[in-house]
């Protein structure tokens, strides 16, 4: 990706790129976001989605018990009903084209802990139905990301088909006549899965 442009994404996800340029020994994000230019838009919606997931409270229920104990009180929707839980922050660990595919990888830090005197009155089913609710979404948001990188040019950002002979990439009709490839040679389905 161009600098420039890279620049501007970490300066506006530095929490998702906190490791970007970082030390080698201890991340793979140490070479920066490994993908042509053409993917930036991609990219930076799956980021902003991805930031705005994160600062989205998970309201995790208190027990059956709990909750009956405090029914009556003024305040119970606000303070008895549901706790706000921050939602564990997503660190990328590495950012790269593959087989011609926007790949991701990322892991989840917690960085709220519970208190013992709230964790004891949680409803825990809750608790991990709801983290991994969270999950879920940050893999499906990757997952829709890497289809979009699967037609979408990885020089350009215009529409692009999939072309196998050398590299896997993905082009628009005329990068891919820039690069000598016939334009009827490229496949506009994506990459299949099975073809990994």
């Amino acid at each position: 990706m161009k600098p420039e442009l890279e620049k501007i994404l970490i300066e506006k996800y530095p929490k998702l790129l906190r490791d970007c340029y970082g030390d080698p020994r201890t991340t793979c994000m140490s070479f920066g976001i490994e993908t042509d230019s053409g993917w930036f838009q991609l990219i930076d919606h799956l980021f902003s989605y991805l930031t705005n997931l994160m600062s989205t409270p998970l309201n995790i229920d208190y027990t059956k018990e709990y909750k009956e104990k405090h029914k009556g009180e003024k305040d119970y929707y606000e303070k008895h009903y549901t706790y706000k839980f921050k939602p564990p922050q997503i660190i990328l660990d590495q950012i790269k084209s593959k087989w011609s595919l926007l790949t991701v990888y990322y892991h989840t830090d917690l960085e709220e802990d519970i208190p013992e005197d709230v964790w004891a009155v949680l409803d825990l089913d809750d608790y991990y139905k709801k983290l991994e609710r969270y999950n879920q979404k940050i893999d499906f948001a990757i997952d829709y990301a890497e289809y979009l990188s699967s037609i979408t040019c990885e020089v350009t950002g215009k529409p692009g088909k999939l072309y196998t002979k050398g590299w896997h990439v993905v082009l628009c009709d005329e990068e891919a006549i820039k690069k000598g490839y016939k334009v009827e040679e490229g496949s506009s389905e994506g990459i299949k899965v099975e073809e990994l």
